[in-house]
């Protein structure tokens, strides 16, 4: 198994997903919700995209996006 770069993956890696979020939704707490989300790379072969929901935002890096860019 590879991620998208051809870089072997064990057991105990950690990763990043590319994904946009699609939706907030709460109710959540004051600084946190949950979010819908959708990877930005397809999947091999057929490079279909896809889609998480009820993820809270206390999980989250931001790594583009309003005053930040990381263009993956």
């Amino acid at each position: 198994m590879h991620d998208a770069n051809g870089h072997p993956l064990r057991v105990g890696d950690k990763v990043l997903i590319p994904c946009e979020i699609t939706d907030l939704s709460g109710p959540g707490c004051e600084d946190y919700c949950n979010v819908g989300l959708r990877t930005t790379l397809g999947r091999r072969p057929d490079g279909r995209l896809e889609s998480f929901s009820v993820v809270n935002t206390a999980q989250l890096v931001k790594v583009s996006g309003h005053g930040v860019s990381l263009d993956l």
